[in-house]
């Protein structure tokens, strides 16, 4: 299959996407199982103007890397969209993170922009809509250790290392994983 005519639009067996999956899920932890959470991590592939409006409407938080591609303003309308990768990055900025617009998202959306080095050879841009503290302050304990954890096993399978839930790496992540239930032995 030609890999450029894949797109976010892919449906599973039920006919729904990925992103339909994803609202379904959240819908679901906020309106029925009220499962009380208040902050959501994503993939670059989640990264839509769509689904962070939806996650921001039960006022939740999301941390969520863009794509280097992406089209971003850092100057306040005064200059064209750019590209993610080719922003200028100065101390404070590196520290305190730049207010940006994502191309796309409405007119007074904004979200801040940080630069996190996910391991010594990759550094991600990661765009919460969090503005009530610094990024590196209160969130890189918790943020970078989150985004480090998603690595590949010896047994080729992705997997997520604080809840052990192993999953072929060629699995799309619309398709369904079933979890098994394990008992906790309290002798240990």
């Amino acid at each position: 299959m030609n890999r450029s005519r894949l797109t976010r639009k892919v449906a599973s067996r039920d006919g729904k996407t990925k992103l339909d999956h994803v609202r379904d899920i959240l819908t679901n932890l906020v309106h029925h199982k009220r499962l009380p959470f208040c902050r959501v991590l994503m993939d670059t592939w989640y990264a839509t103007r769509d689904l962070m409006l939806f996650i921001e409407s039960p006022e939740k938080i999301y941390y969520c890397p863009l794509r280097a591609n992406r089209q971003v303003d850092d100057s306040g309308a005064t200059s064209p969209y750019r590209r993610v990768d080719s922003l200028e990055w100065d101390a404070s900025a590196l520290a305190h993170g730049k207010t940006i617009k994502i191309k796309g998202s409405p007119k007074h959306h904004k979200v801040k922009l940080f630069q996190v080095e996910v391991s010594t050879h990759r550094t991600d841009s990661v765009a919460p809509n969090d503005f009530t503290q610094d990024f590196f302050a209160g969130h890189t304990r918790r943020v970078r250790p989150a985004l480090e954890d998603r690595a590949v096993s010896s047994r080729s399978q992705t997997t997520d290392r604080d809840r052990a839930l192993p999953m072929p790496q060629s699995a799309h992540p619309s398709q369904s994983h079933r979890l098994r239930r394990t008992r906790v032995d309290s002798s240990r």
